[in-house]
Parts: C-alpha cells; sequence; structure tokens
C-alpha cells in the first residue's frame, strides 16, 4: 500500500513537467500497529521552487494506509511552519508553529516500533 501511494504521489510530483518545483528528496516508510491493526505510511519530501515568490517546501504527511486517509501533516514553506493532527482523540502537546511541534511529535510516536 505505502510503495503504491509513494508511486502515486510521484507521479503528481513530476504531472507538471517543466513547471514542477525540483524534488530535492522523497521517501516513505510504513508501520503495522499490531494493537490497532492499522498500517500507517509516513512520506517526507522536499522541493525546491525555481520561480515565484517561495524558495522551498518541505512536507511530512501520514497516512492510515487501510482507508489511505491523511491523519497528520507539517509543512514549512521558506521557514514558516504549520501543522495539523486529525485524529481526535490525540491530546495537542504544543500550539508551537502553528501546530508543526505537535503533529511532528504526533507523527514520530505513531512511526516508533514500541515493541
Amino acid at each position: 500500500m505505502v510503495a503504491e501511494k509513494t508511486q502515486e504521489m510521484t507521479n503528481d510530483f513530476y504531472r507538471l513537467k517543466d513547471k514542477a518545483p525540483e524534488l530535492e528528496f522523497f521517501y516513505s516508510s510504513s508501520r503495522y500497529d499490531a494493537r490497532a491493526n492499522r498500517c500507517y505510511g509516513d512520506f517526507h519530501w522536499k522541493q525546491k521552487f525555481r520561480t515565484g515568490p517561495l524558495k522551498e517546501r518541505e512536507t511530512r504527511s501520514l497516512y492510515d494506509m487501510q482507508i489511505d486517509d491523511l491523519v497528520a501533516f507539517d509543512k514549512s514553506e521558506d521557514g514558516k511552519k504549520v501543522g495539523l493532527v486529525f485524529d481526535h482523540s490525540h491530546q495537542s502537546t504544543s500550539n508551537a508553529n502553528l501546530g508543526w511541534d505537535n503533529a511532528d511529535a504526533y507523527m514520530n510516536d505513531m512511526m516508533e516500533d514500541k515493541k
């Protein structure tokens, strides 16, 4: 499921051809949570822009792969950060950087192997 989503996202990046920002890096990982019986996909990429006011964007997204649902994301555009967790059971730990710190901590926790 993660490999298919990675391919889909990569295709979307290159669909714009010459107008697309340069993809500096893109990687993905997955983790199966046996307690919740869910598979999560973590997608992280960075883009550089050749034209326009925006110079770079770095984005990380966490998906519940079984239902292809965005669970959390964080994004930094030219150093301005924002993040959001869509999991209603999650208790926010920080509002710093417009939720970026909270979303990043949540995604790190969700991807940690808790054996």
